[in-house]
């Protein structure tokens, strides 16, 4: 077996409460040939400063913040995370934040609750790291529940701290109209941003009759001006959810892997 080691921030302290940040490394194992999320097998507390500082900006990517979404609780969103930067084949740049998610499908109020309060915590962390590592330096991707989250904490970053490298929003579960409405503000806080869409996603359908309104995350041909789209409706088809197609596909991460790694140039799904 092997082990991918996996810098977190975490706010829970190992439970499903909110609670003050805390650090350190999860160790996810792997069987030769597995393509899963392996199993959690250890993690290794730290402090946030020394979480923080041991970050080391990959290559042409730099340093990349994961958040994740709903029904993810810490062992879970450790061991995607880990497949997310395994098959994005990022080195020690790579950093998970992990908010307190529950592991139950049936808890999606709660979820949007603990997201809602985790925000100010969240962009407190983004001040620090900005600080050490660069605004310019870093981009920041979200899935599903989490581009909810990222959407309010990137709307209230001061634009005085620059402007961070990518936002990269999958399978998006937040209202386009919210979207919309906090576009002026993200594009003064962020170089590039790319939204991934897909029309095969059977969870933001689901999303989309709880909160009775069109996720983001759904294709349906919209253009806004200075937002990349990537329709991944045609390639996403790994998983029955059609909900993790960053996980499961490697054509959608190729795409990933190139608005990442790119300097204007055209990436091509």
């Amino acid at each position: 077996n092997r082990a991918i080691d996996i810098n977190w921030r975490d706010e829970r302290y190992y439970s499903n409460e909110l609670g003050g940040l805390s650090g350190g490394r999860c160790m996810v194992g792997l069987k030769p040939g597995d393509d899963g999320d392996g199993e959690l097998i250890g993690t290794e507390s730290s402090t946030v400063l020394k979480t923080t500082a041991s970050l080391e900006p990959y290559r042409d990517s730099g340093i990349v913040v994961y958040f994740h979404g709903y029904y993810e609780d810490f062992e879970r969103s450790c061991r995607r995370a880990s497949t997310f930067k395994r098959r994005l084949a990022l080195g020690d740049g790579f950093l998970l934040f992990s908010w307190p998610a529950n592991s139950t499908p049936l808890t999606y109020g709660e979820d949007v609750a603990d997201l809602e309060a985790s925000t100010p915590v969240f962009l407190e962390f983004l001040n620090e790291l900005g600080r050490r590592h660069g605004a310019e330096n870093i981009s920041i991707v979200g899935h599903s529940l989490g581009t909810r989250g990222l959407v309010k904490a990137l709307s209230e970053w001061p634009a005085s701290e620059g402007k961070f490298r990518n936002l990269i929003l999958i399978a998006a579960d937040i209202d386009r109209d919210r979207f919309v409405e906090a576009l002026p503000l993200l594009r003064s806080h962020i170089e590039e941003i790319t939204v991934l869409v897909s029309d095969r996603d059977i969870a933001l359908r689901v999303s989309e009759t709880v909160n009775s309104a069109p996720r983001f995350g759904q294709s349906d041909g919209v253009v806004i001006d200075d937002v990349t789209f990537f329709d991944v409706t045609d390639i996403a088809d790994e998983h029955f959810t059609g909900h993790i197609y960053h996980l499961r596909n490697d054509r959608v991460v190729d795409i990933i892997r190139g608005v990442l790694q790119r300097s204007g140039e055209e990436v091509v799904p």
